[in-house]
């Protein structure tokens, strides 16, 4: 998927919205350790408030956990058994899947995560190679900080 650099910098504000909202909403569940799953459905909840208020973004598909390519599995060169994103903003597509509406694949970690974020961000890598077979547009890795969070961006 390639977007312009207007859309990308819209999909990264309302990612920054949806964080910010995180954070103002949630801080009681941000301030315990280890929920990141709990973590990701919420950013996924005002994520999707945030997408659904556009044009270019309404319609499409935001999953966490999406582990499927068509009827396959999400396979990366550092993932060969598997790759679980936690969210992703794209287009289901059941059969034959051409991966050309992928717009956002992102990794959350909790400050409480003390692992290293090189694979994260190799995970990321992978996903946005353009002749690659995912052809994401656009990730990012949210940072969870105490009280606020980091967002970086790989194209």
């Amino acid at each position: 998927m390639i977007l312009t650099e207007e859309t990308k910098n819209k999909l990264k504000r309302l990612l920054q919205n949806a964080t910010d909202k995180l954070y103002l909403n949630d801080l009681n569940l941000m301030s315990r350790t280890g929920l990141e799953r709990s973590v990701q459905f919420r950013l996924g909840l005002y994520l999707h408030d945030e997408l659904s208020s556009t044009d270019e973004f309404k319609d499409l598909d935001l999953d966490v956990e999406y582990t499927k390519n068509g009827q396959g599995s999400k396979i990366l060169d550092s993932k060969p058994n598997g790759a679980q994103p936690d969210i992703i903003l794209h287009k289901r597509e059941h059969e034959n899947p051409t991966n050309e509406n992928n717009y956002l694949v992102i990794e959350l970690k909790g400050w409480w995560d003390g692992r290293s974020r090189e694979d994260d961000v190799t995970k990321l890598t992978q996903f946005v190679i353009k002749e690659g077979v995912y052809k994401f547009a656009l990730g990012a890795l949210i940072e969870l900080g105490t009280t606020t969070a980091e967002i970086s961006y790989y194209e």
